[in-house]
């Protein structure tokens, strides 16, 4: 595993759970192996190991995209793949869709869970959740954008979704893009005429002062809390 680690420039090997037999046989019962993005310019291998094991129920499959209209609220499809399949440059976004009313987008994995939690607990119901790669860098501007575009088509443009809560956590650092990206995605919605949803920004660890100025007239509401957030994200998808 560390010969792994190291060879490859993972940032995770994980084997978990770890079971012993009746006989003492040491088994791995399942494992994990997450790759460095950053790093996958040295490892076409992996990229390509990647691309074989993608599945359509819940990942997004990556395909390459030669040219993409950066003023374009959707990410259109590709005539060459199936008519029911995104395509997200680059990268998979991890998305699962569910039978409820309330979209969810945060960064990290134990953000989405919980998220997806306090709204059931609020007598709430998911339509679907996603959780999106935001490190505490600054991204290229056009690759942060092209991403979260992509992330917000995917969580809002299904009918049943009447609510988008996006719980976004400890991104100082690209707090200034991630507000402006938002913006241009809602004022784009506002022109289109595609702004029935309301969506529900909760960012902890950003500017949410400038966030609220910035997003005002926008179908959006800006709160701090958490709890708070996924009380009016249910309250207004009733």
């Amino acid at each position: 595993m560390y010969q792994l680690f190291i060879e490859k420039d993972l940032d995770l090997v994980e084997i978990n759970p770890l079971g012993v037999s009746p006989t003492g046989e040491v088994m791995a019962l399942d494992g994990k192996v997450s790759v460095n993005d950053r790093a996958l310019g040295r490892h076409l291998e992996l990229v390509n190991l990647v691309g074989k094991n993608i599945t359509n129920n819940d990942e997004i499959q990556e395909k390459q995209v030669s040219k993409i209209d950066k003023n374009s609220l959707l990410i259109t499809n590709n005539t060459n793949v199936a008519a029911n399949e995104k395509i997200i440059p680059d990268y998979q976004l991890k998305f699962t869709e569910l039978q409820g009313n309330i979209g969810v987008l945060c960064n990290g994995e134990g953000l989405t869970m919980a998220t997806v939690d306090l709204i059931i607990e609020a007598n709430g119901k998911p339509a679907n959740f996603l959780n999106i790669k935001l490190g505490d860098y600054l991204e290229v501007k056009d690759s942060l954008r092209i991403k979260m575009f992509a992330a917000l088509d995917l969580v809002s443009q299904k009918e049943n979704v009447k609510v988008v809560l996006l719980n976004f956590l400890g991104i100082v650092q690209t707090s200034d893009e991630l507000i402006t990206i938002i913006y241009e995605y809602l004022n784009n919605l506002k022109t289109m005429n595609k702004d029935n949803i309301m969506f529900i920004l909760r960012l902890l660890g950003g500017e949410v002062n400038i966030a609220k100025e910035r997003l005002s007239g926008l179908p959006v509401e800006v709160i701090e809390n958490l709890e708070d957030a996924v009380t009016k994200a249910v309250s207004l998808a009733k």
